[in-house]
């Protein structure tokens, strides 16, 4: 995705007063490359992103790394999450996301979890989508009413 098409995506002069805290970082945080996108372009690039989720997930949750089977954990989870990627499971989900995903699913956010691996991360994945989706909702019908609200105006002249 080129830088263009990812300032493209929102108004980000208009954002809607209505939206949260919460969901303004939604909408920020996409402000950024998508995971799709790395997985093309370099895909060890996206292996060290899924390492750096992986890790803050082990480092919330209050988890030590268990050396001798965690290579193989975060390898498992890699290939697993790069297949739902691939299929658009998890649609546009940029790299700031994915750290907003693994903070909120921490902190229980999107219901309990025991222990850190694939299912944890889609879990924590899943949840944020759901949030997002709301938030996306939310600022397309605020850009949709200004542009609605211009059309009436210059209509009016």
């Amino acid at each position: 995705m080129s830088e263009l098409a990812i300032i493209k995506r929102y108004d980000f002069k208009n954002l809607s007063p209505e939206l949260t805290k919460s969901q303004l970082e939604i909408i920020t945080a996409r402000n950024s490359e998508t995971i799709k996108s790395l997985i093309i372009k370099n895909e060890a690039v996206f292996y060290a992103e899924v390492l750096k989720a992986f890790d803050l997930a082990l480092m919330l949750a209050g988890h030590k790394k268990d050396e001798s089977d965690y290579f193989n954990q975060v390898k498992a989870c890699s290939k697993a999450l790069e297949g739902n990627f691939n299929t658009g499971k998890y649609g546009s989900l940029t790299v700031n996301e994915l750290k907003i995903a693994v903070e909120r699913g921490c902190s229980g956010q999107y219901g309990e979890f025991m222990g850190v691996n694939y299912v944890t991360m889609n879990k924590f994945i899943l949840g944020y989508l759901q949030e997002m989706n709301e938030a996306i909702t939310k600022q397309r019908l605020h850009e949709a009413n200004l542009k609605w609200d211009a059309q009436q105006e210059e209509n009016a002249i």
